[in-house]
């Protein structure tokens, strides 16, 4: 099995195992047919190998990887997007201002209520592992 990171581009080059060239291509949400096409399988292989939990647990994680390669490329542009709302808050165009308001304290108190999510879980998590030992 290929190590546990996609290329910067997330193309799956250098995995080059039919078992994940096909978790790779499910993982993307393809058809079975495409999976098993990109993977040089039989149709009805891929669904065999579905049936596998182990093979299951291999295209979640593929799922992940790539979720978390979008959440990193998305995060380099954040800071970017946020400077051109606060500089479209300064715009003449009331409707433009208006718009880059709202959204800037509709993204804020999303941002803010996630961090505050995040930190119950974490301290749930914490007391659940206290009540474990």
């Amino acid at each position: 099995m290929a190590t546990d990171d996609l290329n910067a581009s997330g193309d799956g080059a250098g995995y080059t195992s039919p078992d994940d060239l096909l978790a790779l291509s499910l993982a993307r949400g393809r058809t079975v047919s495409v999976a098993a096409r990109e993977a040089g399988i039989d149709r009805r292989t891929v669904h065999r190998r579905l049936h596998e939990p182990e093979f299951r647990k291999r295209v979640e994680h593929f799922r992940r990887l790539l979720v978390e390669q979008a959440v990193c490329r998305l995060s380099d542009h954040m800071t970017a997007a946020a400077s051109t709302l606060a500089k479209l808050m300064k715009s003449k165009n009331e409707a433009i201002a208006l718009g880059a308001c709202s959204r800037l304290l509709a993204l804020g108190l999303t941002a803010n209520e996630q961090r505050d999510l995040s930190a119950r879980l974490e301290e749930l998590e914490r007391q659940a592992q206290r009540k474990r030992r």
